[in-house]
């Protein structure tokens, strides 16, 4: 027993070693971190004391130059001088005066504290208040700066002096000398300006750095100390001045361990001098040191190796992370701001241009007469081309982003040009400009190219052309420059006489939001985008736009772009080729035979759809939701599915995903999605969700027709008989037949009137009393094909939905359930839109987002208000049913 403990005793002598080395490299550790820490802490407060004498001189040299330099101009004012020489010709009251008003008047402009003048005959000392009293150095010590100014023979100088009045803040008097033509002395003048600042910065300096700022003089004595201003009795080593240049800046170590900064200030002719008490470390640090010591033993092997390393990584990776997490937050912030923007913007602009197009769209389909259908084409053509500008300048961002792209496809040249004429004679017209066109009659009938990014660019210089010309013309040239093969370059000038453009002008022209000579123009509409969208579009058909200008007399916006030709039949003489089909072809398209399932939860939106579609002969299949769908899609299939975004439960995306997982949709099946979201991007977002379209709500005919002949297979599409063209012209007002079945259903009505069909009167007679109320009825018949029997219908529709929809929204309001309120409000929004209650449907598109983004407060602070405006507007068209 006694020999294992011997050995124990061993083994732990053997250690020994062991452990005093790693005790004196543990202490060597704490010597070396003690030493390196003040050494660090030394050096800061070296830099520390460098910056605050930075600080300080700068502060005294900007806040002494104006004060010195208005002292100078005030000794040599001519006002002045010869007051002084004349002074002993005044009466007292009278110099006075004349010096109160002169002085009073400085210091108004000036704003300084103080402005005085002293005679040095009459030893009178004048301030902007008056006479403040006889200057006697001699026996008022407070005057024993002006003999020491004057004998001292300086043209200026200054004095700290400490207010007691203001509680003790510094003020600087600026002193100047006031001599004649043969250097006399007539005078001493000066401001007073006060320097809380000054001093405000030094007491901060000292207590925050703990340093010591004075100013004195060349022999050393104290001029301004924060603890006394008027001390001019301690003496500093003025072995502290240095012995540098009195532009520089001198640092040095004292004899008593502190750090000094000296600078020579040469308006005051002193010197700034900030000093530093010896550094060292505290008793703390080295007790922390000490507490951590067991640490330090069991980290030593790594510690001093690895510990700047992984701190340096880790700051590092810190910064890192933090720089792209704000760059992150803000990128999200500005994306969710613009979409936000962008997508008010496509819903407010796009709903009128809407409605201005449901409407022509009935006058081509409801008139016969040539010049009405000529002026309604015209419109259509302008409101499309509207419309297409007003998306182009939402989707602007798309261009910057590089996101934009160009689409080639077939273009006809000659409705292309009469496109772009028609978009702007109207207004030519109203202004009495001449619009000349000068085409190329060898141009080819028809060229493969982006003819709406062709049109965009050309009707944007069009446009600005007839807003900046008042008189004169606008000529729009377009000719083949040259051409290889299949490749033809197309030479396009705008030319007008407009107001020219300067030239230092020129460089603005294509910068994005800006205009030209804009105090000139303001009374011109435009945001100034228009250009910059034609730069970037013209870069991305590898062209660009020049300009010939000479201001006052006109300018010449031209370019050259490649295109590939198609038809090279040359168009021959332009004008004999610009009639155009004032009947569009699609409006005798059929599609009976189509089988189009229709999903959506909204009933209204359901009817307004199916009324659209009945216009091509198509009865579609409607069903309210995504499940129905599917199990629809399990009993029958469909040459198309017009499926709804936004549905309760299972909304449009995931109805799809369901299709497409369980297998029931066929190869030739078509999915379009219907949504509200008409900002950039979003058609890409739903096509990358793997719907084969977009058309957005509300729905217009142009881009239901173009959907349906884009989609639906081809021998669907017939024509209407021609008997039915005929039947329409048989009882046309002009040319009544004797013969049609008409003359029987109307035997006891004398004419075909139906003005005086009571049915129908009827009808108009709700629709104006609705209009008194307040509905926009014009765009509500336009959502609705212009079918009033169909706009009555979804009047009486709405009003009956009224107690399920209240009790729906009232439920998932009371149960703070955001994302059902959300589809459910979304519905409302939307039926109210139909009918034309387009405040209302505002408010609700309102509601509509901040329930998605789960803003409780919004919600609760707005749906009460709604909820009457919602019930009242029920009610108000009940009354009328």
């Amino acid at each position: 027993m006694e020999n294992q403990i011997e050995k124990e005793k061993k083994r732990d002598r053997s250690n020994y070693p062991i452990i005093v080395a790693v005790s004196a490299s543990f202490l060597l550790a704490i010597v070396v971190s003690i030493g390196s820490l003040t050494l660090l802490a030394r050096e800061n407060t070296k830099e520390i004391d460098k910056m605050l004498a930075y600080r300080i001189y700068d502060f005294v040299y900007n806040s002494l130059n104006e004060p010195i330099v208005v002292s100078k101009t005030m000794s040599s004012d001519d006002f002045l001088v010869k007051f002084l020489k004349n002074e002993r010709e005044m009466d007292e009251d009278e110099a006075v005066e004349t010096m109160q008003s002169y002085l009073g008047n400085l210091k108004k402009d000036l704003g300084y504290d103080s402005v005085f003048l002293v005679s040095e005959k009459s030893r009178r000392y004048y301030t902007y208040e008056g006479l403040n009293k006889i200057v006697d150095p001699k026996n008022d010590d407070h005057d024993i700066w002006y003999s020491i100014f004057v004998d001292s023979g300086l043209p200026y100088d200054l004095d700290v002096d400490s207010d007691e009045v203001n509680n003790g803040v510094w003020t600087v008097f600026v002193n100047a000398r006031i001599v004649d033509e043969n250097g006399d002395l007539l005078g001493v003048c000066g401001v007073g300006v006060q320097m809380t600042s000054l001093q405000e910065l030094i007491n901060t300096c000292e207590q925050e750095y703990d340093v010591k700022v004075n100013f004195v003089d060349e022999s050393g004595l104290v001029q301004i100390d924060t603890e006394d201003i008027n001390i001019e009795k301690a003496q500093l080593d003025i072995g502290l001045l240095g012995e540098g240049e009195k532009d520089e800046y001198v640092y040095q170590n004292t004899d008593d361990n502190e750090f000094a900064v000296t600078k020579y200030v040469e308006y005051l002719d002193w010197y700034l001098v900030v000093r530093s008490a010896p550094t060292s470390i505290s008793s703390d640090f080295v007790s922390i040191i000490i507490l951590n010591a067991i640490l330090f033993l069991i980290m030593l092997a790594v510690l001093i190796f690895m510990i700047v390393v992984i701190l340096r990584r880790l700051k590092r990776g810190r910064d890192e992370r933090e720089a792209l997490l704000i760059a992150s937050e803000r990128a999200v912030a500005a994306n969710e701001a613009k979409s936000s923007f962008l997508s008010s913007m496509s819903h407010e602009i796009r709903t009128p241009i809407n409605a201005v197009l449901g409407m022509n769209e009935m006058i081509l389909r409801g008139t016969e007469d040539k010049k009405i259908l000529e002026y309604s084409s015209n419109i259509q053509t302008a409101g499309r081309t509207l419309l297409s500008l007003i998306n182009s300048i939402l989707d602007f961002s798309k261009i910057e982003e590089g996101k934009m792209e160009i689409v080639p496809v077939v273009y006809e040249t000659v409705p292309l040009i009469n496109h772009l004429v028609a978009s702007v004679s109207e207004r030519a017209k109203s202004k009495g400009l001449e619009l000349l066109v000068d085409i190329d009659e060898m141009l080819p009938r028809s060229m493969i190219g982006d003819d709406v990014r062709i049109s965009q660019v050309i009707l944007n210089i069009l446009t600005n052309a007839v807003k900046y010309t008042e008189e004169g013309h606008v000529k729009l040239i377009i000719r083949a420059e040259k051409s290889k093969g299949k490749n033809i370059d197309l030479y396009v000038a705008v030319e007008d006489t407009g107001i020219g453009i300067r030239k230092e002008d020129l460089p603005k022209l294509f910068s994005s939001f800006e205009r030209l000579d804009e105090e000139k123009n303001h009374h011109i509409e435009g945001t100034g985008l228009g250009m910059s969208i034609v730069t970037n579009l013209l870069r991305m058909m590898e062209s660009e736009i020049k300009v010939k200008s000479e201001y006052g007399v006109g300018s010449t916006f031209y370019f050259t772009l490649h295109q590939i030709i198609d038809d090279d039949t040359p168009i021959g003489d332009y004008t004999a080729q610009k009639e155009i089909d004032l009947k569009q072809e699609d409006e005798t398209l059929r599609a009976e035979g189509a089988r189009i399932l229709v999903v959506d939860d909204n009933e209204m939106n359901l009817k307004v759809t199916a009324n659209l579609l009945g216009l091509y002969g198509i009865t579609p299949k409607n069903v309210s939701s995504g499940f129905e769908a599917l199990s629809c899609l399990q009993k029958e299939s469909f040459h198309m599915i017009l499926l709804d975004h936004m549905m309760p439960k299972m909304d449009g995306t995931e109805t799809l995903h369901r299709m497409k997982e369980e297998g029931l949709l066929p190869k030739d099946t078509k999915v379009i999605v219907l949504t509200a979201n008409a900002i950039s991007g979003a058609r890409e977002e739903y096509l990358a969700e793997g719907f084969d379209d977009y058309l957005s709500k509300p729905v217009e005919l142009p881009e239901l027709r173009a959907i349906l002949k884009k989609w639906l297979p081809q021998k669907l599409f017939q024509e209407e008989p021609e008997a039915a063209s005929e039947d329409i012209l048989e009882f046309s007002p002009e040319e009544p037949s004797e013969e049609s079945e008409d003359d029987v259903i109307l035997e006891f009505t004398p004419w075909d009137d139906s003005e005086y069909d009571p049915a129908k009167n009827d009808k108009k007679k709700l629709i104006r009393q609705l209009s008194e109320q307040g509905l926009d009825t014009q765009k509500a018949l336009a959502y609705c094909g212009g079918d009033e029997n169909f706009y009555t219908e979804m009047v009486s529709d709405y009003v009956d939905a009224f107690a399920e929809k209240k009790s729906g929204l009232e439920q998932s309001f009371e149960s703070a359930s955001w994302p059902d309120f959300a589809v459910l409000i979304h519905a409302l929004k939307s039926t109210s839109k139909t009918i034309g209650a387009t405040d209302l449907s505002d408010r609700a598109q309102a509601l509509e987002t901040a329930a998605k983004e789960a803003d409780a407060e919004y919600v609760q602070n707005n749906w009460p208000e709604f909820f009457k405006a919602y019930e009242k507007t029920v009610d108000a068209i009940r009354s009328l049913l």
